[in-house]
């Protein structure tokens, strides 16, 4: 098991374990020393050190946002450092921007094919086609970023399709499979049919039939409808995972795998959005459960690793957390109070129990070192990169030609995260389709703010010249999905203007 430091074993603090130095030592500057033990050894993956260096380096700028610029006599802007989000109207004011854009993408969806199907007759007669290859796309393309199923669903497929499907929740949840993996309307038309007996049945498949509609919504750019179904998968499986017969083993692995899902879900549809989620995990850390004892417990189709996904969806989940707790509020950005505690806030609802970069194993270290590295965890962690140095570009931006210029080193490092996340985030949109809202809506928000960053002229003679390769490819990822939403039309049109302008 992962230990304490000494330093937080003394004082009686939470210690979020962070190597090599945890963030209560930081902040005090203390010595930070770890017993050593067998479970200890593995070195964190390079995207980790860089992160841990990232937070170490930027405690230099509490010094530097606030105190020398109290000397001077002219007029200060807000120094509130507004999160990056679309529903954070200090920012949509600095970026030009509606201040009720957060709620209007809410509303730009076309309505007119969900209008159409309502007096369509749906039936449960239509042929699967190639039932392998739909088991093996949706393994590809929704489980192994969200994994809902239990090791057994493959028989369960087999039996409810070649029996036509009768009318039942787990009839509903392999067409449900179908339509995510074929981008079927039939089996979709299908599933909705059965929506009465999975709202009024209490069960684990109930609520992984709601989680499925939430997604196939999601990959439509349907909010709303998403945010309402993965709400109703979240009351639904309260009352399960308080049931006095729930024990450990499969059974309590795959509730709470469900309850990590449901609140990725809701994260990424809500923190660009004006939705609210409630509240962390209703059962407690992934990190917590064995992945050996929970391999046997996760559906895999051909040799995929069922651990992958469980691995996975831990790094990610606990990446989620610290990007939710780092847009929650508005960061002082001329106090000394701005660093990295949030990591390990007492009492807050987003704070990761187990952070991210934490093992309990050598085994769970190289599942987490692998995963960490992938595009949707490495796209993320970029983002949080842009997030930590996002105050100082802030500060730069509102003091325009009285910035101090200690600030200014930071610019390079703020343009090469923006540009690491605008890579990763392109390819994340292109393998995993129910992630669309969020790495769109992530990407036109980092762009716009990145060109508001490049209007200002010291910031601008520091930018690298690849920072403009990658707006353009901003602009083309979100070209590619101006189909399905008038939303993703309005943020593709309003950055190439924001970018066009900037460039002269």
């Amino acid at each position: 098991m992962a230990i304490v430091c000494d330093s937080c074993r003394l004082r009686r603090r939470r210690c979020d374990r962070i190597r090599p130095k945890c963030s209560s030592c930081v902040s005090s500057g203390a010595d930070c020393v770890y017993e050593q033990d067998s479970g200890d050894s593995q070195q964190p993956s390079q995207l980790v050190q860089e992160l841990m260096g990232i937070r170490e380096g930027l405690e230099a700028l509490t010094s530097l946002l606030g105190p020398k610029k109290q000397h001077h006599h002219h007029h200060h802007p807000p120094v509130v450092c507004p999160p990056l989000v679309l529903k954070s109207p200090h920012l949509m004011q600095i970026l030009g921007l509606p201040l009720d854009l957060a709620s209007s993408v809410l509303y730009y969806r076309r309505e007119e094919k969900e209008d159409q199907e309502k007096d369509i007759v749906v039936t449960t007669s239509s042929p699967f086609n190639n039932p392998s290859n739909i088991l093996r796309r949706f393994q590809q393309d929704v489980h192994r970023w969200y994994p809902v199923l239990q090791a057994d669903f493959t028989r369960h497929f087999v039996e409810s399709t070649s029996s036509g499907c009768p009318y039942s929740t787990k009839s509903c949840l392999s067409l449900l499979v179908a339509s995510l993996a074929s981008h079927g309307v039939a089996y979709y038309q299908a599933a909705r049919s059965m929506i009465p007996i999975v709202m009024q049945e209490s069960s684990v498949t109930s609520v992984q039939c709601l989680i499925l509609f939430s997604l196939y919504f999601a990959c439509r750019l349907q909010l709303r409808q998403a945010y309402q179904y993965i709400q109703a998968a979240f009351v639904k499986l309260q009352p399960l995972s308080k049931s006095p017969y729930l024990e450990e083993g499969e059974s309590h692995h795959l509730l709470t795998r469900l309850s990590w899902t449901i609140h990725l879900i809701e994260s990424e549809l809500s923190i660009q959005s004006n939705l609210s989620f409630p509240g962390k995990p209703i059962l407690g850390p992934l990190a917590d459960i064995s992945s050996v004892e929970d391999r046997n417990s996760i559906w895999a189709y051909d040799d995929s690793e069922p651990t992958d996904c469980f691995a996975h969806l831990s790094t990610e989940g606990n990446l989620q957390l610290i990007l939710n707790s780092h847009t929650s509020s508005a960061i002082d950005a001329s106090s000394s109070s701005y660093n990295h505690d949030f990591l390990h806030q007492e009492g807050g609802t987003t704070t990761p129990n187990n952070p991210p970069f934490d093992s309990h194993s050598p085994q769970q270290h190289q599942q987490h070192q692998q995963h960490i590295d992938c595009p949707i965890c490495h796209a993320k962690g970029a983002l949080y990169e842009v997030f930590l140095y996002w105050p100082v570009i802030y500060r730069v931006i509102m003091d325009g030609s009285t910035t101090d210029p200690e600030l200014l080193p930071y610019g390079p490092l703020f343009f090469e995260s923006v540009i690491s996340f605008l890579c990763t985030a392109r390819i994340a949109l292109r393998i995993c389709p129910p992630k669309i809202w969020f790495f769109s809506a992530s990407i036109y928000i980092i762009s716009m703010v990145t060109v508001r960053a490049l209007e200002v002229r010291s910031l601008r003679l520091l930018a690298p010249p690849r920072i403009w390769e990658a707006l353009d490819g901003a602009v083309d990822a979100l070209c590619s999905l101006g189909e399905l939403s008038e939303s993703v039309q309005y943020m593709r049109d309003s950055l190439q203007d924001r970018l066009e302008m900037a460039r002269v």
